[in-house]
């Protein structure tokens, strides 16, 4: 077990007394080791003047790339370590400390109580910010999940290099002008700064006392917004006293407006338009989002069952990036849409081929997806001789061939689908003449395939 002793501000009038005695009492120091985070601490000096042995992991600050980094290996040190000795692993923070968060998950860990470094800062806050906060150490997965609604407590921002990391994660999301308050310890005593966040990397001095307060970011003054927010903006359109458009929209109703902004992201793709991409793939998400308002009206899913369904189809279609959510019975990628659609045979892989696509597309999509099974392709094709014609201008042919359709007022559209919907027919009797034979697709030799086709159609 490791016993974590909260450090607080440094000043020993805020140590309780079981932490004060396990830091600086002749019996208690005999039987563990003392291992502070860092020894830039007030209390390290403390320890230094009465002569009391500690030591510290100062040096993982400048051996790690990041932070996650850094908090990883200084929890595998202490395991590793306390693995022969007793330890009490002295902290500022243990609730905002990422280290002690990952020891809490491979050990038992008991924290002691005890004044924390948040706790004092919180009741210095200056006159008209209100105390209430999600802790958070300067880490990358950290501001991951960074929301205004809530107040900030940023700690350990030990360097101007890591004050400008915090602004340029605070950016993403908080006016430049945002009022915060920069805490720091200095001779036992604390100073809070108020000040814009562009200047949090421009004060004088950092150390791991230093940490940053951002209070809730009120909606209205908010000048960029994150997917939560677009989820309450169409909640709030939907509601009694919001929007009559919004309100009456339908799945069906919206059909062709999806359809819509997913031709428009991909035009913008095409002229290589980022500006225009990022705001055409704006348009694609809010109908992502109003889907799940509808359906979440209606009691069939919300937003979160979206994100949910596509992280652990990701999450499961990787399994060497996602090694712990590997199952051992994943193939190719066909096999993992079978089994995550519950299909069963080769042609559900065909039918499942939306028919929302364009004709053409769809045709494409089928016949690449068939030799993807191991179907010859090149049974479909026209004869040498008509190909060659074909491939002088295929563009041209394919252009005078849906014009003379038009001409005879037939659509090419449906007639394509109908085609593709013949093709599937077929290879669904094309497969189960095989399975009737006790046999697989992938098994048999071009000139097998070849019998069982020519079989197929004579049927037909």
């Amino acid at each position: 077990m490791i016993t974590v002793l909260p450090l607080g501000p440094g000043d020993p009038a805020c140590l309780t007394q079981a932490a004060y005695k396990m830091l600086f009492s002749p019996d208690e120091k005999k039987d563990h080791l003392l291992i502070l985070r860092t020894a830039r601490h007030p209390i390290a000096d403390l320890l230094t003047q009465e002569h009391i042995p500690f030591s510290s992991l100062d040096d993982f600050y400048e051996a790690s790339d990041d932070f996650d980094e850094m908090h990883r290996k200084m929890a595998e040190h202490l395991l590793r370590t306390s693995e022969h000795a007793v330890v009490c692993y002295a902290v500022p923070d243990p609730q905002s400390d990422a280290s002690v968060q990952i020891l809490r998950g491979k050990t038992m860990v008991q924290v002691l109580p005890g004044v924390s470094l948040s706790d004092y800062y919180l009741a210095h806050l200056p006159k008209g910010f209100v105390p209430g906060e999600t802790l958070l150490t300067c880490s990358a997965s950290a501001f991951a999940a960074v929301s205004p609604d809530h107040a900030l407590l940023i700690t350990e921002i030990y360097s101007r290099e890591t004050a400008g990391q915090v602004k340029i994660a605070l950016g993403d999301r908080y006016p430049d002008d945002f009022s915060v308050v920069l805490f720091s310890v200095r001779d036992l005593k604390v100073n809070a700064k108020v000040l814009p966040i562009y200047e949090i990397d421009r004060t004088a001095a950092y150390d791991h006392l230093t940490a940053l307060y951002v209070p809730a970011l009120p909606f209205m003054l908010r000048e960029r917004y994150g997917v939560e927010d677009l989820v309450h903006i169409m909640s709030t359109l939907r509601a009694e006293d919001g929007d009559p458009w919004d309100q009456e929209q339908t799945h069906l109703s919206l059909r062709p407006y999806l359809l819509e902004e997913a031709y428009e992201a991909a035009a913008a793709i095409d002229q290589d338009d980022m500006l225009h991409l990022s705001d055409e793939l704006g348009d694609v998400l809010l109908q992502v989002v109003f889907h799940a308002a509808i359906a979440e009206s209606c009691g069939d899913f919300n937003f979160t069952d979206i994100s949910t369904t596509i992280s652990s189809k990701m999450i499961h279609r990787h399994p060497s990036v996602f090694p712990w959510a590997a199952t051992g019975q994943e193939s190719d990628w066909e096999n993992m849409k079978k089994e995550e659609r519950g299909l069963k045979r080769d042609t559900d892989l065909l039918r499942d081929i939306p028919m929302a696509l364009p004709s053409i597309t769809r045709a494409c999509k089928v016949i690449r997806r068939a030799a993807h099974l191991g179907f010859p392709v090149d049974m479909l094709l026209p004869s040498s001789e008509s190909l060659s014609h074909v491939l002088e201008d295929p563009s041209a042919q394919l252009f005078s061939l849906i014009a003379s359709l038009s001409q005879k007022h037939l659509d090419a559209e449906d007639l394509l689908n109908k085609a593709t919907d013949r093709f599937i027919n077929r290879f669904d009797a094309f497969e189960k003449c095989i399975n009737d034979q006790g046999k697989v697709l992938k098994a048999l030799t071009a000139k097998e395939m070849d019998v069982y086709w020519h079989m197929v159609e004579a049927k037909e």
